[in-house]
Protein backbone atom coordinates (compact mmCIF):
# COMPACT_ATOMS: atom_id res chain seq x y z
CA UNK A 1 0.00 0.00 0.00
CA UNK A 2 2.54 2.42 0.36
CA UNK A 3 5.43 3.22 -2.43
CA UNK A 4 9.57 1.95 -1.58
CA UNK A 5 11.85 3.93 -2.55
CA UNK A 6 13.53 3.38 -5.80
CA UNK A 7 10.94 2.04 -7.47
CA UNK A 8 10.06 1.09 -10.62
CA UNK A 9 6.56 2.65 -10.93
CA UNK A 10 4.73 6.08 -11.29
CA UNK A 11 1.95 6.00 -9.16
CA UNK A 12 -0.32 8.51 -9.84
CA UNK A 13 -4.08 9.13 -8.19
CA UNK A 14 -7.25 11.08 -9.18
CA UNK A 15 -10.09 11.90 -6.68
CA UNK A 16 -13.30 11.45 -7.45
CA UNK A 17 -14.69 13.38 -4.87
CA UNK A 18 -18.52 13.81 -3.97
CA UNK A 19 -19.99 16.47 -1.97
CA UNK A 20 -23.35 14.93 -0.85
CA UNK A 21 -26.09 17.92 0.08
CA UNK A 22 -29.55 17.76 1.79
CA UNK A 23 -30.70 20.44 -0.30
CA UNK A 24 -29.28 19.79 -3.56
CA UNK A 25 -28.07 17.47 -6.24
CA UNK A 26 -24.93 15.79 -5.36
CA UNK A 27 -21.47 17.57 -7.12
CA UNK A 28 -18.17 16.03 -8.05
CA UNK A 29 -15.39 18.02 -8.59
CA UNK A 30 -13.69 18.72 -11.22
CA UNK A 31 -10.55 21.26 -12.17
CA UNK A 32 -9.59 22.91 -15.43
CA UNK A 33 -6.44 22.47 -16.65
CA UNK A 34 -4.71 24.43 -19.76
CA UNK A 35 -1.63 22.69 -21.41
CA UNK A 36 -0.74 24.87 -24.46
CA UNK A 37 -3.90 25.30 -26.78
CA UNK A 38 -6.03 22.77 -25.15
CA UNK A 39 -7.91 23.08 -21.86
CA UNK A 40 -9.55 19.82 -20.67
CA UNK A 41 -12.06 19.30 -16.95
CA UNK A 42 -10.28 16.70 -14.72
CA UNK A 43 -10.51 15.27 -11.81
CA UNK A 44 -7.78 16.62 -8.97
CA UNK A 45 -4.76 14.70 -8.60
CA UNK A 46 -1.17 13.82 -9.06
CA UNK A 47 1.33 11.86 -8.06
CA UNK A 48 2.22 10.20 -5.01
CA UNK A 49 5.13 10.68 -3.03
CA UNK A 50 7.59 7.98 -1.85
CA UNK A 51 6.04 6.34 1.06
CA UNK A 52 2.69 7.30 1.08
CA UNK A 53 -0.67 5.35 0.42
CA UNK A 54 -2.97 6.47 -2.01
CA UNK A 55 -5.91 7.49 0.28
CA UNK A 56 -3.12 9.82 1.43
CA UNK A 57 -2.00 10.98 -2.04
CA UNK A 58 -5.52 12.03 -3.27
CA UNK A 59 -6.13 13.44 -0.09
CA UNK A 60 -3.23 15.87 -0.38
CA UNK A 61 -3.17 16.02 -4.04
CA UNK A 62 -7.34 17.36 -3.55
CA UNK A 63 -6.16 19.80 -1.12
CA UNK A 64 -3.30 21.29 -2.56
CA UNK A 65 -5.30 21.65 -6.10
CA UNK A 66 -8.74 23.07 -4.71
CA UNK A 67 -8.04 23.73 -1.40
CA UNK A 68 -10.93 20.78 -0.61
CA UNK A 69 -10.95 18.77 2.73
CA UNK A 70 -11.87 15.22 2.07
CA UNK A 71 -11.60 11.83 3.35
CA UNK A 72 -10.92 8.79 1.49
CA UNK A 73 -13.46 5.55 1.33
CA UNK A 74 -11.96 3.55 -1.36
CA UNK A 75 -10.38 2.66 -4.40
CA UNK A 76 -12.77 2.79 -7.42
CA UNK A 77 -10.40 1.57 -10.63
CA UNK A 78 -7.13 0.79 -11.95
CA UNK A 79 -5.22 1.16 -15.32
CA UNK A 80 -1.84 -0.08 -15.41
CA UNK A 81 0.67 0.86 -18.18
CA UNK A 82 4.67 0.03 -19.37
CA UNK A 83 7.45 1.36 -20.78
CA UNK A 84 6.62 5.34 -20.45
CA UNK A 85 8.37 8.13 -18.83
CA UNK A 86 12.29 6.65 -18.30
CA UNK A 87 11.09 3.53 -19.15
CA UNK A 88 9.12 2.69 -15.98
CA UNK A 89 5.43 1.28 -15.98
CA UNK A 90 3.05 3.73 -14.76
CA UNK A 91 -0.08 2.96 -12.36
CA UNK A 92 -2.73 5.27 -12.04
CA UNK A 93 -6.10 4.96 -9.72
CA UNK A 94 -9.06 6.67 -9.30
CA UNK A 95 -10.45 7.04 -5.83
CA UNK A 96 -14.11 8.07 -4.31
CA UNK A 97 -13.74 10.33 -1.66
CA UNK A 98 -16.27 12.15 0.54
CA UNK A 99 -16.32 16.38 0.64
CA UNK A 100 -15.38 17.47 4.31
CA UNK A 101 -15.38 21.03 3.25
CA UNK A 102 -17.08 22.70 0.13
CA UNK A 103 -15.01 26.43 0.01
CA UNK A 104 -12.34 26.41 -2.52
CA UNK A 105 -9.60 27.77 -1.65
CA UNK A 106 -6.92 26.21 -4.41
CA UNK A 107 -3.25 26.92 -3.64
CA UNK A 108 -1.37 29.62 -5.59
CA UNK A 109 1.40 27.28 -7.09
CA UNK A 110 -0.71 24.59 -8.06
CA UNK A 111 -3.25 27.06 -10.17
CA UNK A 112 0.32 28.28 -11.94
CA UNK A 113 0.97 24.46 -12.36
CA UNK A 114 -2.10 24.09 -14.41
CA UNK A 115 -2.59 27.09 -16.25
Amino acid sequence: NRIPPFSTHHVGVGGLVVSKSNTAKDQVLVIRESRGQFTNWKLPGGLASLGEDFGEAATREVLEETGVHCRFQSILTLRHQHNLQFGRSDIYLIVAMEALSTELRPDDYEVRKHD
